[in-house]
């Protein structure tokens, strides 16, 4: 008979693990039965759907609907948040789990998802890490239903199998170590928006704001006025080329040393190129326009006004403006071009997607510095670039790891 126990556990720990339902080892609760909304008010309490809250139970009480108070009087009849809760999205954020909190002041919970409490002889912070593990999402989503908007029942919840130890000390050494390996992450994912944030900050500061000669901040020994140009003149400015159609196998080999750039590529490494999955053939090198040095892009589809810069041998497809030898510093305009990007809105009509093409892009205008200030500006932000990329790499590793222990210290 095989045993039913976690490939990693810590030591002490030998018996098997059992099978229960959800429902058996936990109250599961609708807090709002009639599921139709309470009447929005001007002042009052929070009423939290799952896109209203955070893991840790934050709530966006910007997006949550504000409720009489009374509704608040109403839910404490039905479930106590002064005992461990838990929330679990069962409509629209499917399996989303989430820590309801006690110490925010009043709020109530909708429909959109079910508050979870369990018994005393189940560990809270285990449940919780159970409840995020892939094999207990898997079988809860597989239970969803609805054509337009997914849900999963309040009875289904309750017939949920879940595997746990009989001994609570198990269950809380478990759970001690995903809250700790939870708060480490929460606690690199608040770095990383804290130097988000001083980024966007400088942007606004190290560049000059619409009607300004000079920016609001410069590095000592700098006085002079910016110069206006227009980006055309200080740049050979071509659309990027692609072979049709695109699906055809022959314009890709995969021991080409040549990248493919797709639009995915951008967003995934955030504009700094160091790597192309996809490889082109000799035969589509000569449909698109090849770079074998770092240049300067500018996505014109999809991430519109998206500043790109390839590191790697890089097919450049008709989505992408290259700018050719260029009379600047090249991580300056690609800083300039972050800073700028929401402007290029301006072309574009409210709502509709803004389309760029390489007269527009020329015609721009910009207040450049003296090359030794754009290189004195550039350094700063490349510094603060490398920074963000290498939280992000922690914060990925982090999330990786967790992933990971949560399918080797679960059954």
């Amino acid at each position: 008979m095989t045993k039913r126990v976690p490939e990693i556990r810590f030591e002490g720990f030998t018996d098997d693990w059992e099978q229960r339902k959800l429902g058996e080892v936990a109250k599961i609760i609708d807090p709002h039965p009639s599921h139709r909304a309470p009447i929005a008010v001007i002042k009052g309490i929070p009423f939290i759907g799952i896109g209203d809250v955070d893991e840790d139970g934050n709530i966006n009480y910007k997006s949550s609907r504000l409720v009489d108070e009374k509704i608040y009087d109403e839910h404490h009849k039905r479930y106590d948040l002064s005992k461990n809760s838990i929330g679990i999205g069962r409509v629209a954020s499917l399996g989303k789990v989430i820590r309801l909190r006690n110490d925010i002041g009043k709020y109530a919970v909708s429909p959109t998802m079910a508050v979870i409490q369990f018994h005393e002889n189940s560990y809270n912070d285990f449940m919780y890490a159970t409840m995020s593990n892939p094999e207990f999402q898997k079988q809860f989503k597989s239970l969803s239903n609805g054509s337009t908007r997914q849900s999963v029942g309040m009875q289904d919840l309750r017939v949920l199998e879940i595997q746990l130890p009989n001994n609570i000390n198990e269950q809380k050494k478990i759970g001690a170590f995903f809250k700790n390996l939870d708060h480490t992450i929460a606690l690199h994912q608040r770095k990383l928006e804290q130097l988000q944030s001083i980024k966007d900050g400088f942007l606004q500061k190290l560049f000059p704001k619409d009607g300004e000669k000079e920016p609001e901040i410069r590095f000592l020994g700098f006085a002079d006025d910016w110069e206006q140009r227009k980006l055309g003149e200080l740049s050979e400015i071509s659309r990027g080329a692609s072979p049709r159609p695109i699906q055809d196998p022959k314009w890709f080999d995969k021991d080409s040393d040549i990248g493919w750039l797709r639009i995915a590529d951008v967003t995934e490494q955030n504009g700094r190129i160091t790597q192309l999955e996809q490889k082109i053939s000799n035969l589509a090198e000569e449909k698109t326009r090849v770079l074998l040095t770092p240049h300067l892009l500018l996505s014109i589809a999809a991430t519109v006004g998206k500043p790109v810069i390839n590191y790697v041998k890089t097919g450049v497809h008709d989505g992408f403006l290259i700018f050719y030898k260029p009379q600047f510093d090249q991580e300056f305009m690609f800083q300039w071009l972050e800073m700028f990007r929401p402007k290029w809105q301006k072309y574009g009509q409210p709502g509709s997607q803004v389309n760029l093409n390489s007269e527009l892009v020329k015609n721009q205008e910009i207040l450049l510095p003296s090359l030794d200030e754009q290189i004195k500006i550039s350094t700063f932000f490349k510094t603060l670039d490398d920074a963000i990329a290498l939280h992000q790499r922690e914060l990925e590793l982090l999330k990786q790891s967790k992933k990971a222990f949560l399918q080797k210290m679960f059954v």
